[in-house]
């Protein structure tokens, strides 16, 4: 049994791998005849088009979704997977196709390469070289000559930024080399104020070969040697600093010259400090303005002698208070010495405590005076560093106050709000030890800034942005560009926006600083005080409440204070200090307040109050430690106050719109002349409008009358009307031109006028012969609206000379060329008007030609060539007819029917830049007669000698006022602990 069951299973086994096989053997067939098929299908498909591969798979598309829609899955996928199989391929041969094309192509280069000859290489290298060599040539940078030799004269370009400083080199040629914006110069600079030709260097050389260097300016154009605007030729020496338009800086190097001038100090040579950028652009601030004269040496004394004054002040009252501590201490002495005879215990004890309080007091007062001293050693360095910081005043002013002149001018001229003015910013350093008032009397900083001042619509409302002096001159470039493009394209930035170049965003800035005395301190006594908030020039900006409490370790519990003067040195000292609220900020200044302040090195910030109010809330909370309190900490707290800046953003104006003129000649010089209507349009419209006079009789005469004009009632189907001439008559023409609403530039003068071309009534051109006529005279209205034109008309052409054929009637077109004032045209601006004509028989009179009603034409024509079927027209008697057009009321009803719109495209309107150059120009000079940078410059120094007076006084009284509530509080607290009179 067991064997017939092996037998059993290894029979089954056989047939299971039996079936397998054949499945295997039938899938294979499958799969062989799959693959033939495919081949097929491929070597089919490379045979087709892109267009039948196309076709194909549309097909397979639709017969997939006809298989789906019949529920016959197994097709729908046979189709779906020929689909891909085709996709995919057509796929792989585009990919293939791109990679084979590239593959070609990088060979076709290599090929090439290979094939090119070295002459070949050496061409292909010398034409790249000379597209370079043309490239530099026309930059005026490339002239790297055989005749450049080490003594040729070049420029040497001038950067604000010294690392772009000295990397250009023009070489000037022996000759005339010319200066300017126009590609054919041949040194090209580009840049506001740049002219197309704007300087001639000519370079010659003398008897002993060394070079002469000559400049001089072609027209009006701005052109600046070491700071002195020329107008002729000038010699230029080795160094000399030379300024093309705005912008263009640079430093002339002549070895020659160098050489033979060396040592002499009126020589290049003999210039102190570095010849750079700072030194070209002062000097340009002295061409543009006055020369600013702070009068160092007045205000220096002047500082001298008020701080001598003010240590003389503080010396006397210290020596005052000392004489009156040491006489107080030798009574207490005498007093203590008689009390321990009489009396002991507890008495004698205080008596001993209060003179050693009183010693305490004279050492410190000693302390003091010791200080003292050395403030009155340190004024000379003092009043040395103040000198120093005058005369850096003065540099500055001498480029700003011109610059801050012409931002006013350009800021008018564009109808700004704005105005820009220097400011005194007085910083007062914290210094361990001073108070405030010592701290403005030694080591006070000046700086200037520059206030950009928007108005809104209405007076009270304000912006005002501060830059640093250095931020307003790099500002200055943009503002000049922006007039720049206001002049030649009449555009404006949009005011408040990045594009505006007097506007930056509103920051937050600083309304003022508050001062607290720590004196309180060293006796652990409360402090708490509404602080007057001082601006940088002394003024007042409202009040801060500030609050000292010493406390014990919990910070909550009040510490109680200590009347020995040394008793806090050993001990630790805990603080709460609040910053409580602010009041009367000012308005417009008032958003988003917050308060900052700087304690053992580490500056901290109240949280923001976020809205506008005169009188912000903080509530903040600072808790102290000071763990071990020394002598010197005590003297620190004695003499030295907590400093709180005030911070506030502004409010957000927008500018309002200005009416009034430009308040200066400068700026009126400034203004675009289109600026009042913007540029003309680019298409005007003129409507032209005709009447004819002629000759009452054949021999000339200046006796006109109005020649016979129907109005548009003829047989010809004419319904611009036309005139009947007399034949052999001398005529005079009327024309009126007319101008559109969006233009009012009057006519200036009339060219000319002439007869152009002659037509028929079916539009055939019969006569293109040339006629001038003779023009008498140009009147036009102030406002441009409209314009007369007065021309005779003696003959010609010829088919005018002759009689018109019965029914028809001749088009005359007029052209007429005009220039038109306030308008630079290249050309006159050119007109035409068509008006239809026939010419009588001048013996016979007004002899009528028509009948009553005319037979309809078949068309009706117009003057411009055009022609519609037109209905019978009843036409008014000969004589009838005639008297009507020659009524004044009615012919001037009648010829108004037969203006003619005339628009002409113009053109897209820009001034040219040698205009717009010789306006700035012109600007500058007027502005520098006009605005006196001299009267800028002693507003200046005038802010500065008040605001230190003012912020020594205001710091002074603040000073005294908390240490006087100090000595109130200290002598209460002296009376609560018992503490003697005398004491």
């Amino acid at each position: 049994d067991e064997k017939a069951d092996l037998q059993r299973n290894s029979l089954e086994s056989a047939e299971v791998a039996r079936q397998i096989a054949e499945s295997a053997l039938e899938e294979l067939t499958n799969l062989k005849s799959l693959s033939a098929e495919q081949q097929a299908e491929l070597a089919d498909l490379k045979n087709k088009s892109m267009e039948e591969k196309q076709a194909l798979l549309t097909e397979l598309t639709r017969k997939a979704e006809e298989a789906k829609a019949a529920g016959d899955e197994a097709k729908m996928v046979d189709f779906t997977r020929q689909f891909n199989r085709i996709a995919e391929r057509m796929k792989a041969d585009e990919k293939n196709k791109l990679l084979l094309a590239e593959q070609m192509e990088s060979n076709d280069r290599a090929l090439k390469s290979l094939e090119t000859s070295w002459d070949d290489k050496l061409g292909a290298a010398a034409e790249l070289e000379a597209k370079r060599k043309v490239v530099l040539d026309k930059l005026g940078l490339g002239r790297l000559e055989d005749n450049i030799d080490e003594k040729t004269p070049h420029f040497v370009n001038l950067n604000e930024d010294p690392n772009l400083a000295g990397n250009l080199l023009y070489f000037l040629k022996v000759g005339e080399t010319l200066v300017g914006s126009d590609d054919a110069c041949d040194v090209v600079l580009a840049g506001p104020g740049i002219a197309v030709k704007h300087a001639k260097i000519d370079i010659s050389q003398d008897s002993s070969g060394d070079y002469v260097v000559n400049m001089s300016p072609v027209g009006a154009s701005s052109t600046f040697i070491n700071g002195q605007q020329i107008t002729d030729s000038q010699l230029l020496r080795h160094s000399d600093r030379v300024i093309f338009g705005a912008r263009q800086v640079y430093r002339l190097v002549h070895p020659g010259d160098a050489k033979k001038h060396k040592g002499d100090t009126k020589s290049a040579d003999g210039l102190a400090g570095v010849i750079d950028w700072d030194m070209a652009q002062q000097e340009l601030g002295d061409a543009l303005g006055k020369a600013i004269n702070v009068k160092v040496d007045e205000e220096v004394k002047r500082e001298r002698e008020a701080m001598e004054e003010r240590i003389q002040k503080m010396s006397a009252s210290l020596e005052a208070e000392k004489k009156a501590a040491q006489e107080q201490l030798d009574e207490d002495r005498k007093q203590l010495l008689k009390t321990l005879k009489e009396e002991e215990g507890t008495n004698s004890r205080e008596r001993e405590a209060a003179l050693a309080r009183k010693e305490a007091e004279l050492n410190s007062i000693k302390a003091r005076a010791d200080k003292l001293e050395q403030m009155q050693r340190g004024l000379d360095e003092h009043v040395d560093s103040f000198r120093a910081e005058l005369e850096r005043v003065q540099a500055e002013l001498s480029t700003l106050m011109p610059a801050i002149n012409e931002a006013n001018v350009i800021a008018d001229a564009m109808g700004r709000k704005i105005h820009v003015a220097p400011r005194v910013f007085i910083e007062v350093p914290e210094t361990a030890g001073l108070s405030p008032a010592q701290e403005l009397m030694l080591h006070k900083s000046v700086a200037l800034q520059v206030v950009i001042t928007t108005s809104g619509s209405e007076e009270r409302q304000k912006l005002e942005i501060v830059w640093t002096a250095s931020q307003f001159t790099d500002r200055m470039f943009a503002i000049r560009d922006a007039h720049y493009d206001y002049l030649k394209h009449n555009r404006s930035p949009e005011p408040g926006t990045e594009d505006d170049p007097f506007y930056s965003p509103p920051a937050p800035f600083l309304i003022g600083r508050a001062y607290l005395s720590l004196a309180p301190l060293t006796h652990r006594l409360r402090a708490q005080h509404w602080l007057t908030v001082l601006d940088p020039l002394g003024k007042p900006k409202g009040e801060l409440l500030c609050a000292l409490q010493p406390t014990e370790e919990d910070f909550v519990t009040p510490a109680g204070p200590i009347l020995e003067a040394g008793g806090l040195v050993g001990t630790p000292l805990n603080l709460v200090l609040r910053v409580q609220q602010a009041r009367g900020l000012p308005e417009g200044q008032n958003n988003n307040v917050f308060c900052k302040y700087t304690l053992d090195m580490e500056e901290r910030t109240t949280d923001v109050c976020n809205h506008k109010t005169s009188a912000p809330v903080f509530d903040f909370r600072d808790d102290l430690l000071f763990p071990f309190v020394s002598p010197d900490m005590v003297e620190y707290f004695r003499s030295d106050f907590l400093t709180f800046e005030v911070w506030g953003e502004p409010d957000q104006v927008s500018e309002g719109f200005v009416t009034s003129e430009p308040s200066t000649a400068a700026a009126k010089a400034a203004v675009n002349p289109f600026d009042a209507q913007g540029l003309p349009p680019e298409v005007f419209d003129f409507f032209v409008s005709l009447d004819i006079h002629e000759n009452s009789t054949l021999e000339r005469s200046e006796r006109f009358e109005a020649v016979q004009y129907d109005g548009g009632a003829n047989p010809y189907g004419i319904t611009k009307g036309v005139y009947t001439l007399k034949q052999g008559r001398n005529r005079r023409l009327l024309i009126k031109l007319a101008q559109g609403q969006a233009q009012k530039y009057p006519v200036e003068r009339c060219v000319r006028v002439w007869v152009s071309k002659v037509e028929d009534i079916n539009g055939n051109e019969v006569s293109n012969q040339q006629v001038p006529l003779s023009v008498l005279s140009t009147a036009s209205l102030p406002d441009g609206s409209s314009a007369t034109i007065v021309a005779n008309w003696f003959s010609g052409p010829s088919v005018l000379d002759e009689l018109t054929a019965e029914g028809n009637a001749l088009t005359v077109t007029l052209t007429i060329e005009v220039e038109l004032q306030n308008l630079e045209l290249a050309a006159p601006v050119k007109l035409t008007k068509k008006a239809a004509m026939r010419i009588e028989d001048g013996e016979k009179g007004a002899k009528s030609k028509m009948s009553s009603v005319a037979e309809a034409p078949k068309k009706k024509f117009s003057l411009f060539g055009g022609s519609t079927p037109a209905p019978p027209v009843e036409i008014v008697k000969g004589t009838e007819e005639k008297e009507a057009s020659l009524d004044p009321d009615k012919r001037r009803s009648m010829l108004q029917r037969q203006d003619t719109h005339h628009p002409v495209f113009m053109g897209s309107w820009e001034r040219t830049d040698e205009a717009v150059v010789a306006q700035r120009e012109d600007m500058l000079r007027i502005m520098k007669t006009e605005l006196d940078a001299e009267e800028g410059a002693a507003s200046v120094v005038k802010q500065l000698h008040d605001g230190l007076a003012r912020l020594q006084e205001a710091l002074q009284a603040e000073e005294q006022k908390q240490l006087s509530a100090f000595q109130v509080n200290l002598q209460s607290a002296r009376r609560l602990a018992g503490t003697p009179a005398g004491a």
